[in-house]
């Protein structure tokens, strides 16, 4: 097993569990779009860091297809829609989509990098502790779940209905 990817792994955990805590008690009541870049700057630099680094062992299979479009149009009208009702409904939502950068980031460049940070990074260090696909599949959707379960407690409690809607 590469060094590399404990390594890469190591700084995607301190991200996802330190780095938006730190920059919360840094930034104020509002922070600048450019400050709630900073965790999707970071992502993205590990991601080129895997990339980089993996690239041999990577095989990128793109294919732009009618069920593939249709699927990531759903899930943006999806998506917005939850945020439209959201707000209907008087739920607090944590996220500034006044700024366009910020939108981007959250909705399309966010899922992107989750994809290449937990089935990429997570995936082969689960990969060589286990051997065997399916645990590596279970092991690295539970902590998907288990971070993205994390915002709830990660937000103040007036957004906590929201993350759980």
């Amino acid at each position: 097993m590469k060094i590399y990817l404990w390594i890469l792994a190591a700084l995607f955990v301190f991200e996802r569990l330190f780095l938006g805590r730190i920059l919360d008690s840094l930034s104020g009541a509002n922070p600048s779009v450019i400050f709630q870049s900073i965790p999707y700057i970071f992502e993205a630099l590990l991601v080129a860091a895997f990339i980089g680094l993996h690239r041999k062992k990577l095989h990128f299979r793109w294919r732009l297809d009618w069920q593939w479009a249709f699927f990531a149009s759903l899930n943006l009208i999806c998506g917005a829609a939850i945020f439209l009702l959201g707000e209907k409904m008087g739920m607090m939502i944590p996220f500034d989509f006044e700024s366009g950068l910020f939108a981007l980031l959250l909705i399309v460049i966010a899922p992107i990098l989750e994809e290449f940070l937990f089935r990429g990074i997570l995936w082969e260090v689960s990969r060589s502790l286990f051997h065997s696909v399916f645990l590596t599949l279970f092991t690295t959707s539970i902590l998907f779940s288990l971070d993205h379960f994390s915002a709830y407690f990660g937000v103040k409690a007036i957004f906590q209905t929201f993350v759980l809607y």
